[in-house]
């Protein structure tokens, strides 16, 4: 009876640390449709308060745009995420980035170049630009993630605005040379589990646990005692 005792106590205490030792990391495996390239993108919450589990980090592993940007899930399943690219003329182009997390359509990522030397005037583009700036470089910066994050979400939302009321992707506007498409990929859901990752809990939800867990371990140890 003791032995089962102290299996009962182990237990209990190894539910209580198994909470923080696992974690799931959403990413895709790539592989182009227009060329020979394989990538991966990896997704993370934004763990901040007043963020919603739709706002997210994406990151490619191997593409034209590297680095971590800032995205948003819509209700359909689409992640979208805006990028400014500048070539070597210094022309400024934008990028936008569509991944649809149902990974059973053929085709989900589809990255489209928006050109401004056209139908587009390049007082747009420089808006849109100067925002994508900023919030780049408060990402560089220590002490001011909420700031950049606000940063990264104007951007979007400007952005978000022009694609919706301003951009048109027909083969007229494509024949002005209004646009052209980037790439596009075939993108397959394949989750990470990472192991011995601490994660925060909540602190309430903590002490909680805490004092529920030190009720049942005197309960035990009288019952252990009246053995004895």
């Amino acid at each position: 009876m003791k032995k089962v005792l102290v299996f009962i106590i182990f237990s209990l205490l190894m539910s209580v640390n198994s909470k923080a030792t696992h974690e799931w990391i959403d990413t895709f495996n790539c592989e182009s449709i227009v060329s020979n390239g394989k990538w991966y993108f990896t997704l993370t919450d934004i763990k901040e308060k007043n963020y919603s589990l739709n706002n997210k980090f994406i990151e490619a592993d191997q593409l034209q745009i590297p680095g971590k940007n800032y995205g948003q899930l819509n209700s359909d399943g689409r992640f979208f995420w805006f990028t400014i690219f500048k070539d070597d003329d210094g022309e400024s182009s934008l990028i936008v980035n569509i991944l649809d997390t149902d990974d059973r359509k053929k085709d989900n990522y589809i990255a489209i170049m928006v050109f401004f030397d056209r139908d587009y005037k390049k007082s747009e583009i420089e808006k849109l630009e100067n925002l994508f700036n900023n919030a780049k470089n408060l990402g560089k910066e220590m002490g001011v993630r909420i700031q950049y994050l606000q940063a990264e979400q104007k951007f979007f939302n400007l952005t978000d605005n022009f694609i919706k009321t301003r951009l048109k992707l027909g083969k007229e506007s494509f024949d002005k040379g209004n646009w052209q498409t980037l790439e596009r990929g075939t993108c397959k859901y394949e989750p990470i589990e990472v192991k011995h990752k601490q994660i925060k809990q909540d602190s309430n939800q903590t002490i909680e646990s805490t004092k529920e867990l030190q009720k049942k371990l005197k309960q035990l140890n009288k019952k252990i005692k009246n053995l004895n």
